[in-house]
């Protein structure tokens, strides 16, 4: 079975969507963190899997998972 693409592109495309509705045209996207989590045949585990913007600083990755953390864990 194929990695499903359009799930990636969904998530993005709802990001994108939020962000132009909150700010309009007069703003740049700055950093981005993308992580997944894939099971594959034969695997006991998922495994995980992560991208973030090049040259972003490390402090940065790391402030925005704590952010996200806290939001999730609220939920």
């Amino acid at each position: 079975m194929a990695i499903d693409q359009a799930k990636l592109g969904a998530v993005a495309a709802e990001l994108m969507d939020d962000l132009a509705s909150h700010y309009g045209d007069d703003a740049e996207l700055k950093n981005v963190v993308i992580i997944a989590t894939v099971d594959h045949a034969g695997g006991t585990l998922d495994t995980t899997h992560w991208k973030v913007t090049p040259g972003m600083p490390n402090y940065v990755g790391v402030g925005l998972l704590e952010l996200v953390k806290h939001h999730l864990l609220r939920q």
